[in-house]
């Protein structure tokens, strides 16, 4: 099943409703242990294409196999939600993420797909939520995780491995 944010109609803020989304399904426990879920974001063309009898609303760019890796990278560690980079950057601040595995296609692209592991919420409350964000970042279950994993990619094996000793 392939669902679209900011396809059809403009939406500003699709990375993050395609996980909300996406946490709304995965915590219904009546088809939560069926679903492995890919988000990715990215340019595609869509649209009814076909013959004038049987026209479907498809979606045309690599952006199709992207979101299919995701999902599969996600499958395979047992990960309810796997996100690329950029929903990563959208809704880290609201979700604990983690970097699973990186991906990079040496004869087609340049660049690497980050795939992470959204874990679930971070608890804000609306009064006090500037307060709370900041002191829900430095207790990040994952940050020292994800700081090594950064470490590891940049080639500073040695710093990397200290940080996780």
């Amino acid at each position: 099943l392939y669902a679209s944010w900011n396809g059809a109609r403009v939406c500003s803020s699709h990375r993050s409703a395609a996980y909300h989304c996406a946490r709304t399904l995965i915590n219904d426990k009546s088809i939560a242990n069926k679903l492995s879920i890919g988000l990715a974001s990215g340019e595609a063309k869509c649209g009814n294409m076909g013959c004038e009898g049987m026209k479907k609303y498809s979606y045309i760019g690599s952006l199709s196999s992207w979101v299919h890796l995701v999902e599969r990278i996600g499958r395979s560690v047992e990960c309810d939600v796997a996100i690329d980079a950029a929903v990563n950057e959208e809704v880290c601040n609201r979700a604990y993420t983690r970097m699973l595995q990186h991906v990079v296609f040496t004869k087609h692209s340049r660049n690497m797909l980050r795939v992470y592991e959204a874990m679930g919420h971070k608890e804000v409350a609306e009064e006090e939520w500037m307060y709370q964000l900041r002191e829900g970042q430095s207790k990040d279950p994952n940050k020292e995780y994800n700081s090594s994993y950064e470490l590891f990619m940049a080639g500073n094996v040695t710093d990397a491995l200290k940080k996780i000793e």
